[in-house]
């Protein structure tokens, strides 16, 4: 067969050969086949290696084959499975078995149903076991399987209306962690474990009404975590204890709930007792041995779960009294009861007055409802019984004692019983005039028990200034209450209680700080000072001041300031400002200066000294203080309130004249803290001036111009001492005195220093010129001022200060080389000269009407162009000075007689350039000012210069001298009569 193949291949071969001979040239490309692809030869290979070929060999491949299997199975058999892979066996072949229970359903559902119900909580198993025994899969992994198969669990159930594959799969869920269990398991993981197992309860119960499942859940929850308290609970377990029987709890009452729903539709019994009353006593029974040990916990827990079920009942009123009642009685008789064992569990004997005026409260209301007077009447002598008795057993408590007995919570409980019963009265008081009298009685005698109760526990557990900080809290938070009920209520008598409140607390901190108390002290000596009360205090007359304003004459009954006026003084615009004033005395006075410092030790000692801090701190609460009250001025219409406003302005004035002094006269940079006051101030300042209009009235011109020079000048002033100090820091070449202007004092790098800041200056100028200019910020409103009067002023000054520095520096600029014109002194000369130029043009225009000014202006543009060519003749003798090795001073350069032949062919090159433009344009006075000029140079030549006898310097003056004078005579002649200028011809046409 081998034989005849390949005779076979070879005939084949020889065939194609002779076709590929014979065959023609292709006509096209494109009429070739395409070549097959890879996948195409490899199944080829394939099919040729199947079916062709050795079958000896192949079937030796096959057995092959099997011994390699059989030798796995034999590794496989002598080798430990891993834990993981059994797992995964294991779920293998139980999803296998929730499938055939799945294919059953229909067929055969009372086995289908049960399997899947196994399948399921075997894969509870694994997956519990895996986390929790085996460490596998962390506990994220885990909550996330076990959410995702409670939630496929409720699906299978609701699909196939099978309650007991749900009570299978939950069960089987349950189960797992107890049949699992070390001993040592984590109590959070397993109720976290039992929260996914009743949220799938939860959503059943809303879908289908299986009772069984409710049931079962509820038992396997509650009984488990009964047990667990009573083996494994600690102390420390508190929070997630509690937590978890918190969400047990509102699980099943919501289960209860959804199980009502659904028994609605079919009009049946919907309440399962059971859970209705199970649940809170279950609960409640577990939150006693949580809470036994702790202050008010059993009171507490009962008031909470009371007011919860009364709630509840409340909801299910509103959405149908007939659907929901016999769950709504269920649930306001357990309210009422948890309710009711609240009051035993938190107070003891001396409490039960209290409980006597809440029910007098209660006759009162009665009995005024039922037209029944001897009710009332008992109910009002019940409310006075309760205050006696209350009274009685106050006074028999021992200091000691009355820490530890709460006075305050009785007292509570009498003012809400005696507010109860005013309200009531005054609701009727149209039947009689005598229950008005008693309502407003009862409403004082309200506000005097709550008064006393915030006072007793102050008095009793505070001292000093604790003690007077909570005084005044009390009694402000009475009068609140007060205002309140006249506002809410529509019964202005309530303010005059209210106003005695206040000045209550006023004199209750007087009598309990007055003693060694100073309003003046910057720093408290302790932490005794009562800062929070002056605060309240402060902030009450504002309220005060504020409610006065908006209070109209016409009023029937507004808060007088005591009770005996019959008009209200509240109404009284002075009333008003006067307590406004009293606000601003308390807030600007002792409480923001004891707050600063107070909170000096809060800022870092890198700030500077302590008076540093505080005045940087005390510089915020004005700053925050001022911008405040601006905000409400406009806000409220209020315009007093924008003087506020000017405690800032006359802060920023002491702290400004406070740094100028520092940087002027100590040559030493203020503090850290000292700078952080004026930048709150300046920038707070400067917003109140912007936003002054917006409150009120326009600020008067006069003080405006004040504030504004404040606000421009003292920064302004403080650029050069400041730059000075930074740059000389900087270059690391400290002078003993930086500002002085003697040629001796001064180090190389002085000039940097001097000269540097000026251009900062400078700058600012410019900048202040356009902003005015353009009636922008920070000239607007006074731009012709600034342009007029400020800049100028300030001009003058670099004017002066140029001149000073020209006279006396050499315009060293060490470590670099000297320069020309390109030297800090001569920038700096030039930029002054550039500024008094754009001064000059700017005051130009308002000048146009006014002759005198005119004159004075063409004055200084003449004392200009003189300072700027003497300027340039400075320039020439630091050159000198620096290029020729000659100390700049007068006596020094005057002897060289380089330098005095130099300034002679300066001087007449000058003149030569003035005389002849003069006699171009026919001005005498200027050609006459040259040849003063040459007169001056001749008269130098032959008084200096003559005696500089032998030197080329006397020769180089005389000659150039000379020759310029020809070259006057020639270029520049004097200007004749009635000489004009000559006109430019005209350009003619390309």
């Amino acid at each position: 067969m081998f034989a005849k193949r390949t005779k076979s291949k070879s005939r084949t071969a020889a065939t194609q050969a002779a076709d590929l001979s014979t065959a023609p040239a292709p006509a096209a490309q494109n009429d070739q086949p395409a070549a097959p692809s890879l996948i195409d030869k490899w199944l080829a290979t394939a099919k040729t290696w199947l079916l062709t070929g050795n079958l000896v060999a192949k079937l030796g491949l096959v057995i092959l084959f099997i011994g390699v299997a059989f030798l796995l199975k034999y590794v496989a058999a002598t080798i430990t499975i891993p834990i993981e892979l059994r797992l995964a066996g294991v779920v293998a072949a139980d999803l296998g078995l929730l499938a055939w229970g799945w294919r059953l359903r229909t067929r055969r559902r009372e086995i289908g149903l049960p399997v899947q119900g196994t399948a399921i909580a075997i894969l509870m198993l694994v997956i519990f076991g895996a986390h929790q025994r085996y460490d596998l899969i962390p506990a994220g992994v885990a909550f996330g399987l076990l959410v995702c198969l409670t939630v496929f669990t409720c699906l299978l159930a609701v699909l196939q209306n099978a309650p007991w594959l749900a009570a299978f799969g939950i069960t089987g869920g349950f189960a797992c962690p107890l049949l699992l269990s070390t001993g040592q398991g984590n109590h959070i993981a397993l109720f976290s474990y039992y929260a996914l197992l009743n949220a799938g309860v939860f959503v059943l119960a809303i879908k289908r009404s299986w009772q069984p499942l409710n049931l079962l859940g509820f038992a396997f929850t509650f009984v488990v975590g009964t047990a667990w308290g009573v083996l494994r609970y600690t102390p420390e377990n508190y929070p997630s204890a509690q937590g978890f029987l918190i969400l047990f709890f509102l699980c099943y009452v919501a289960i209860s709930l959804a199980f009502a729903h659904q028994q609605q539709a079919r009009l049946k019994n919907y309440v399962d007792a059971t859970l209705v009353l199970g649940t809170p006593l279950l609960a409640f029974g577990l939150q006693v041995g949580l809470v036994k040990d702790k202050p008010f916990g059993l009171a507490l827990s009962t008031l909470a779960l009371g007011g919860f079920y009364l709630a509840t009942a409340l909801v299910l009123l509103k959405r149908g009294r007939e659907r929901w009642r016999v769950m709504l009685e269920a649930y306001a008789a357990l309210g009422v009861i948890f309710g009711t064992l609240a009051i035993p569990f938190a107070l003891d004997a001396r409490w039960t007055s209290a409980a006597w005026a809440l029910e007098g409260a209660g006759f009162v209301w009665l009995g005024l409802r039922w037209r029944r007077v001897l009710v009332w009447i008992f109910g009002l002598l019940l409310q006075f019984g309760a205050g006696l008795s209350f009274i009685a057993a106050a006074t028999d408590l021992t200091p000691y004692a009355a820490t530890s007995a709460h006075l305050w919570l009785g007292c509570l409980l009498l003012a809400a019983s005696g507010f109860a019963v005013a309200l009531s009265l005054r609701k009727h008081a149209s039947e009689s005039d005598g229950l008005i009298m008693l309502a407003e009685s009862f409403l004082t005698l309200s506000a005097i028990w709550l008064l006393a109760g915030c006072w007793t526990e102050a008095i009793v557990r505070t001292g000093g200034g604790a003690l007077a900080n909570w005084l005044v809290a009390g009694a402000l938070f009475t009068a609140l209450l007060l205002y309140g009920v006249s506002v809410r209520l529509s019964w202005p008598m309530a303010r005059q209680p209210a106003l005695a409140a206040q000045i209550a607390g006023a004199v209750a901190l007087g009598v309990v700080s007055a003693p060694g108390w100073s309003w003046t002290t910057m720093f408290e000596a302790n932490r005794d000072v009562p800062l929070l009360g002056v605060v309240m205090l402060a902030t009450a007359a504002y309220a005060t001041a504020h409610l006065a304003r908006r209070a109209q004459p016409a009023q029937a009954d507004p808060a007088p300031l005591d009770a005996t006026q019959s008009h209200p003084t509240q109404s009284h615009p002075t009333f008003s400002s006067a307590m406004l004033l009293w606000a601003g005395i308390w807030w600007f006075g002792p409480a923001i200066n004891i707050a600063a410092g107070r909170l000096i030790a809060y800022l870092p000692q890198d700030l500077g000294s302590p008076t540093a801090r505080w005045t940087a701190l005390y510089a915020l609460g004005v700053a925050a203080t001022a911008l405040a009250a601006m905000y409400l001025a406009a806000r409220l219409s209020w315009p007093q309130l924008r003087r506020s406003a000017f405690v800032c302005w006359g802060m920023l004035a002491l702290v400004t004249a406070d740094i100028l002094y520092t940087l002027y006269q100590t040559h030493a940079l203020p503090q850290p803290a000292s700078w952080l006051a004026w930048a709150l101030l300046w920038s707070s300042g400067e917003f109140l001036m912007v936003r002054w209009s917006r409150g009120g009235p326009e600020m008067g011109r006069g003080t405006l111009k004040l504030l504004h020079l404040l606000r421009s000048g003292g920064p302004w002033l403080a650029l050069w001492p400041a730059g000075a100090i930074l740059i000389d820091g900087w270059l690391m070449a400290p002078t003993p005195d930086p500002y002085d202007s003697t040629q001796e004092s001064w180090l190389t790098d002085a000039a940097w220093s001097n000269y540097l800041p000026t251009w900062t200056m400078m700058l600012a100028l410019v900048f202040l010129l356009r902003r005015s200019l353009a009636g922008r910020w920070p000239a607007t409103p006074l731009a012709d001022w600034y342009r007029t009067r400020v800049i100028p002023g300030a001009t003058t000054l670099m004017v002066a200060l140029a001149v000073s520095w020209n006279l006396k520096h050499d315009g060293g600029m060490a470590p670099l080389p000297y320069l020309p014109l390109l030297n800090p002194l001569d920038l700096t000369t030039g930029f002054v000269l550039m500024l008094g130029a754009s001064v000059l043009r700017q005051l130009t225009g308002p000048a146009a009407a006014d002759a005198g000014l005119r004159r004075s202006l063409q004055q200084l543009r003449l004392a200009g162009l003189a300072g700027a060519y003497i300027w340039f003749n400075l320039i020439l003798l630091r050159s000198a000075a620096h290029y020729l090795g000659i100390d700049y001073r007068l006596p020094d350069l005057a002897a060289s007689q380089v330098v005095q032949a130099m300034l002679s062919l300066v001087w007449s090159a000058s003149a030569l350039v003035l005389m002849r433009l003069a006699a171009r344009r026919a001005m005498r006075s200027s050609w006459w000012t040259g040849a003063a000029m040459l007169g001056v140079v001749v008269l130098k030549l032959f008084m200096v210069d003559l005696d500089n006898s032998g030197s080329i310097a006397r020769v180089v003056s005389f000659v150039g001298v000379g020759l310029l004078l020809l070259l006057v005579g020639y270029f520049a002649p004097y200007p004749k009569t009635g000489q004009r200028p000559p006109a430019t011809p005209p350009t003619a046409p390309a």
